[in-house]
């Protein structure tokens, strides 16, 4: 899984693209030349090989190739699985002793699962499960292959591990995949990690091609939630972004009240439980103040503050006379929220049209500030509007609107496209609506059915 971020100034937002989400199919068929290293696979992800062997790509495969005898070595893919089921195809050449196959929950080389098939020279013909955990080595299951190995034959091996079951059966690639597992047993070890190839030569003369690696995640969830941080210990899910619905492996949503010129950090998690999938950052920077529309997005402006007032609290308790006593009784409870005036401009016509139409649109807005403002901001609730020329003959208007600070609306709380009549409605008239909207895709970025439009 990977998670991309970009910050569109433009729209002072930060938009999020998630892919490779578990549940897809991690793919390679190896077709590309690398003269060191395995580079990145079909499906896009990046391999990362242990030190100790030579690899490239070219001529259809992935090969690894040692001078000397050598350690078990490893590619890996750089995904983190719990459960997985891969096929792939390995083809030994040169003569040696040792063996390759499928590194499954990989954490580290002393924590790790693999399966693998001897070499030809072995001539053991076997098909073995082994894991290392804290160091220790173990084989679990060791099997009688229905074929004798040989040098230069391609065989594929596929490997099933899910939850404490792990499953693993080799063919000749030419023959029919057999229908019974050779290896079908259970180990608790390891619950999750890395996955990709493993080889070992204890001579100097054996090589390995590797092709046609096709692995798919059973770590499918339903459900994921975005979450956005500024110190990575506390969380909020993004607005729009609970309960959303991988479309053909990928996510995608937009975060318009991000913290301005501090490093953001975002996280993939799933919804049914379990640890953070995936996690990138990115420091968005405003250029100056916006006034965000919760329920419509697309209202959201930058906007020029002249003048705000002093910050206020209402009390809210009160003092009561008893009878027979001087002093009298104080209820008390915690004060109000923020209230303040920010005092806006508009330079001509256009710009007073949208101002009206922004602060005519309603509900909970979101004064967002850049790093080091002294305007007051926030989730506000906007109050008594008003608007003047300070010059008669000027195009200048200035508009003060009264704001209270309110709680932000819940991370369900989504933007909604309108309706063609809503549309009408907020924009006064069918001229001013197509001003607004010169082309017929902009108007259609509007519009939707009547349940999109979410009232808050």
């Amino acid at each position: 899984m990977a998670i991309s971020l970009t910050y569109n100034s433009t729209l002072a937002r930060v938009e999020i693209a998630v892919s490779n989400i578990p549940g897809d199919t991690v793919t390679d068929t190896f077709t590309r030349t690398v003269a060191s290293g395995w580079g990145t696979s079909d499906s896009g992800h990046t391999w990362s090989v242990t030190s100790g062997a030579s690899y490239s790509v070219g001529s259809g495969t992935g090969a690894i190739d040692t001078s000397t005898s050598s350690d078990n070595q490893y590619a890996l893919l750089g995904v983190n699985y719990a459960d997985i089921d891969i096929t792939v195809t390995i083809t030994y050449g040169g003569t040696g002793n040792g063996d390759a196959g499928v590194v499954c929950r990989y954490t580290d080389t002393d924590n790790l699962y693999w399966v693998a098939l001897d070499s030809p020279d072995l001539a053991s013909d076997t098909l073995s499960f082994y894991k290392r955990v804290g160091g220790s080595f173990t084989a679990v299951s060791q099997q009688a292959t229905p074929f004798t190995t040989t040098s230069g034959t391609a065989y594929k091996i596929r490997v099933r591990v899910q939850g404490s079951t792990v499953q693993a059966k080799v063919w000749d690639a030419l023959n029919t995949e057999p229908g019974t597992w050779l290896i079908d047993t259970t180990d608790t070890s390891l619950t999750g990690g890395d996955f990709g190839i493993e080889y070992l030569d204890l001579g100097s003369s054996l090589s390995l091609a590797v092709d046609d690696l096709t692995l798919t995640s059973l770590d499918v969830n339903d459900t994921y939630e975005i979450q956005r941080s500024t110190n990575q210990s506390f969380w909020r899910t993004v607005r729009g972004g609970s309960e959303m619905v991988p479309s053909s492996g990928s996510l995608s949503l937009d975060d318009y009240e991000f913290q301005s010129d501090v490093e953001n950090f975002y996280r993939v998690v799933a919804t049914d439980g379990g640890n953070p999938i995936f996690s990138n950052s990115i420091t968005p920077s405003l250029s100056g103040v916006w006034l965000k529309s919760i329920r419509f997005p697309f209202l959201n402006r930058q906007v020029t503050v002249t003048n705000y007032s002093d910050i206020t609290r209402s009390a809210r308790g009160a003092n009561f006379d008893v009878l027979g006593r001087s002093v009298p009784v104080a209820v008390t409870d915690k004060r109000s929220s923020q209230k303040f005036s920010l005092e806006l401009v508009t330079t001509d016509a256009d710009e007073e049209l949208v101002m009206d139409l922004v602060l005519a649109s309603g509900g909970v807005m979101f004064v967002h500030l850049p790093a080091d403002c002294r305007v007051p901001g926030g989730h506000v609730v906007i109050g008594e509007v008003s608007s003047r020329r300070k010059n008669a003959r000027g195009s200048r208007r200035y508009f003060t609107l009264e704001c209270q600070v309110v709680a932000e609306p819940a991370a369900d709380v989504v933007g909604g496209t309108m309706t063609y009549g809503a549309l009408i409605d907020l924009y006064g008239g069918y001229d001013n609506l197509l001003s607004a909207n010169p082309e017929y895709a902009d108007l259609l970025q509007l519009m939707a059915s009547p349940e999109d439009l979410v009232v808050l």
